[in-house]
């Protein structure tokens, strides 16, 4: 039973933290400094992963360094200024995410605190193609994730659920079953 509820929460805090980073997609200055630049350079090596979790304005304030040319950005940073960017356009644009959890079962071990950690979630922006009336990947998701019509790498049972975040936060499971 401890192991579902944490199973639950752990699925909770990763629904809100994809919300909080497609809310900050949404932000007025964040669109405006993302159509200012053409392109972000590469993420770093060292900074591929996901940064902690932090409070929304926080995460706000990191990309907006990022966009105005402070830091390098990771490979988070630069699917956010490209969603922001397409939803500044009017183009219709998600953020993506992959759940890395897993199973219920094995969320026991997860109740005892340092026995395990799971990784980062993988985001990758995502822009509504009208031609062929598909979502693609933007540039392309991670490997592994299988979300939309395109993509692939990940199996799906190593990430349970693949979500997207549109804009207003209206969520939606689009995991390749």
């Amino acid at each position: 039973r401890s192991a579902v509820e944490r199973h639950q929460v752990l699925a909770i805090c990763y629904v809100s933290r994809l919300r909080m980073l497609s809310g900050i997609c949404d932000d007025a200055l964040v669109q405006a400094l993302a159509l200012s630049h053409a392109g972000l350079p590469s993420p770093s090596s060292s900074s591929t992963s996901a940064p902690p979790p932090l409070e929304g304005l926080s995460r706000r304030c990191e990309l907006l360094g990022v966009l105005s040319g402070a830091r390098r950005p990771t490979e988070e940073d630069v699917a956010l200024s490209r969603v922001a960017r397409y939803r500044a356009e009017g183009r219709l644009a998600r953020l993506a995410m992959s759940l890395p959890l897993p199973a219920a079962s094995a969320c026991l071990a997860l109740v005892r605190v340092g026995e395990a950690r799971l990784p980062d979630p993988e985001v990758w922006a995502e822009v509504f193609d009208r031609p062929s009336g598909s979502w693609t990947a933007e540039p392309r998701p991670p490997a592994g994730a299988a979300s939309g019509g395109r993509g692939g790498g990940r199996s799906v049972a190593a990430t349970l659920w693949i979500l997207a975040c549109g804009e207003g936060g209206a969520l939606r499971d689009v995991t390749r079953r």
